[in-house]
């Protein structure tokens, strides 16, 4: 922090609004944004009566108080869900104020917002950019938000900004739950609600198929379970067919096998000989894992070169033994690093191809096996 004491903003800057598309927000900060108290201000002339105004705000790495005209609309706590409000009827006729108030969080804080109006027979907008004010300076812009995640915040709809609150969506009672989501997805693709887990079933964390084109969902807390689909797509019967691995994050089949990347149960496991009733006789494993859970043991992949690719977080402990070290020697060797590591279908030797990451999550390939 390079001040404690609350900057003071004061000056508004007067602004000709103009049509803008979603390209054009930014996330917006003060000039100083390791500041703990920012004010980001900005004026607004409207001189005919309002149809519609919407405002849509995130917040990432501090909280946040929007104000119009004095008044208070709504509070954001840091990575919250992108916010819509209805404030049509606070707008005034002539002149009118906007501000933020940012408590900043160490790291990288920054809010991004739109305000759009309909009036007449156009739409007029507010964005966040440097058009902003922060007493007598311009507001700092910190990248462009992309449109893919600037939509409508109805429902349950599932955007990049909901990375630590969306699944209070799916709580019981919650205010915006919902059995058909909305979720952001390229264009000609489709998302249907298949089955939606039940009082009894846990919460799910991952899923793979089986050549016979059966869904095996690994439960959060412990076990695997197998939904058979029907032919028109819906979902059949649900039965457990693993009840002892814990928090299988990633799950794949390949080479015959079940391979699961098994957090909680700290070790990439191997499933075989698999019985009528769908479960597995035999559970390997093929190499423990030890370290913690939170940035765990995450996604498995299977890629071109017929390999198991297996990718921790930095809780994970960095593996030295037993493991042929294809990174950097150049390269800081800590232990809490997030890894990605590969292996044979047996198991029996393993490579460590990249280090030095935070919490990755996911493994792909492209078409040319990078």
């Amino acid at each position: 922090m390079t001040s404690l004491n609350k900057l003071q903003c004061l000056a508004l800057n007067a602004i000709t609004l103009m049509v803008a598309s979603a390209d054009e927000v930014n996330w917006i900060n003060g000039p100083d944004s390791e500041a703990p108290r920012v004010e980001l201000t900005r004026s607004f002339s409207i001189e005919d009566s309002v149809r519609r105004a919407t405002i849509r705000i995130a917040a990432e790495y501090c909280d946040v108080v929007v104000r119009m005209n004095g008044r208070v609309l709504v509070g954001l706590d840091s990575f919250g869900p992108l916010h819509e409000i209805d404030v049509a009827r606070f707008i005034r006729r002539n002149a009118n104020q906007l501000s933020l108030s940012l408590r900043n969080r160490p790291g990288p804080s920054a809010v991004a917002f739109t305000l759009d109006i309909q009036h007449s027979d156009r739409l007029l907008r507010v964005v966040s950019d440097d058009e902003w004010q922060c007493g007598q300076q311009a507001a700092k812009e910190h990248g462009r938000v992309s449109a893919l995640y600037w939509g409508p915040a109805r429902g349950s709809r599932i955007t990049g900004f909901e990375d630590y609150t969306q699944w209070k969506m799916a709580q019981p009672g919650a205010a915006n739950s919902s059995d058909a989501p909305e979720i952001t997805c390229p264009p000609e693709f489709e998302v249907d609600l298949v089955r939606k887990a039940g009082p009894d079933d846990g919460s799910w964390v991952s899923m793979a198929f089986d050549p016979q084109g059966r869904a095996i969902i690994a439960r959060e807390d412990q076990g695997l379970l197998q939904v058979t689909l029907n032919p028109d797509g819906t979902a059949g019967s649900l039965t457990s067919v693993n009840a002892d691995l814990k928090e299988c994050r990633g799950l794949l089949f390949a080479h015959g096998y079940l391979y699961a990347n098994a957090n909680n149960s700290k070790g990439l496991y191997r499933l075989s000989d698999r019985q009528p009733d769908g479960s597995w006789k035999t559970v390997d494993l093929l190499r423990e894992f030890p370290g913690g859970v939170g940035h765990g043991r995450n996604d498995l992949a299977l890629g071109p070169d017929g390999l198991i690719y297996s990718i921790h977080g930095d809780a994970v402990k960095l593996p030295e033994a037993d493991i042929r070290d294809r990174t950097s020697p150049l390269r800081d060797r800590t232990a809490g690093q997030g890894h990605l590591i590969r292996t044979d279908k047996d198991g029996s030797r393993f490579e460590l191809v990249a280090a030095g990451l935070r919490n990755p999550y996911g493994i792909a390939f492209h078409r040319d096996g990078d």
